[in-house]
């Protein structure tokens, strides 16, 4: 009899885990559902905004303030909308693999999956990312007999554009959802005591401060989409000269909802469902 008992006990111990491991994931799908749900209508009409300036020269206030009430006349409409959709999946898609990788490594207890989380994170915002940027273009940059004009022109993503985009999401990644975690403990107690304040000073400040290092590498990405050959080092460097302020302001201004407060009520949701569980 012992030692029938002693062999139960690892498959009984394995079966429960992996009971564990399941419930945590559906935690973890359902927090990132319902934090891209929050951080949805924000990307949706300042992505439109910016395209319809760049297309059509309107002013990006005078866009968010048209779509924004358009949105409240009629939400079901904007909810239901194809665009609406497309950035509701990449942030979900983003927000579930932060939860599932944290999850795997509490339970591998394993401090270098955590630090290194970004990795996948970025291995998956980047293509969702670009197939967003681009679906977005194709929308709201034409009236809609032109729609199929505009996808037969739409460019291929070199190489070298592909490479500056996927450091840039690297780098978001990173300052949105690794070093706000690393650096809270570095916060004063003189600033925030509780351990709560702390995370969230970091994570509604870090990612804002990441785009200081992805703006210019994004914009590099741009002009290498625009100007895949032909321009100079200079050149290059001087297009990104006149565009990084105004681009900094911008990309700071969209991380802020997206990976400031989403990221927090990404967090808040996955926390307070595991303390459920728990």
């Amino acid at each position: 009899m012992p030692p029938a008992s002693s062999k139960s006990e690892p498959s009984n111990s394995g079966s429960y885990g992996a009971v564990i491991l399941g419930r945590d994931l559906v935690g973890d799908t359902v927090a990132a559902m319902v934090a891209s749900a929050f951080v949805t209508p924000s990307v949706v009409l300042l992505d439109r905004a910016l395209v319809e300036k760049s297309s059509f020269n309107q002013p990006i206030i005078e866009g968010l303030r048209r779509h924004s009430q358009n949105c409240l006349k009629k939400p079901v409409s904007f909810i239901f909308s194809r665009p609406f959709g497309i950035v509701w999946v990449l942030y979900a898609v983003t927000f579930g693999t932060a939860n599932a990788t944290e999850t795997v490594a509490s339970r591998l207890k394993s401090t270098t999956i955590s630090s290194l989380s970004f990795i996948p994170i970025s291995l998956v915002n980047v293509p969702l990312g670009i197939w967003k940027d681009l679906k977005l273009a194709q929308i709201y940059s034409a009236q809609p007999t032109e729609r199929a004009k505009v996808r037969q022109v739409v460019k291929r993503v070199s190489r070298a554009s592909m490479t500056a985009f996927l450091i840039r999401d690297s780098a978001t990644m990173f300052g949105s959802f690794t070093l706000p975690t690393l650096l809270a403990s570095a916060v004063p107690d003189s600033v925030f005591a509780s351990p709560h304040g702390k995370i969230m000073a970091t994570q509604t400040t870090v990612p804002i401060l990441s785009q200081i290092v992805s703006t210019p590498v994004h914009l590099l990405g741009l002009d290498y989409y625009n100007r895949n050959s032909g321009a100079t080092v200079v050149e290059r460097l001087s297009r990104i000269r006149a565009d990084i302020m105004p681009a900094t302001v911008v990309r700071c201004v969209r991380v802020l909802p997206t990976f400031g407060f989403g990221c927090l009520l990404n967090r808040e949701l996955r926390e307070g469902y595991l303390g459920l569980c728990n």
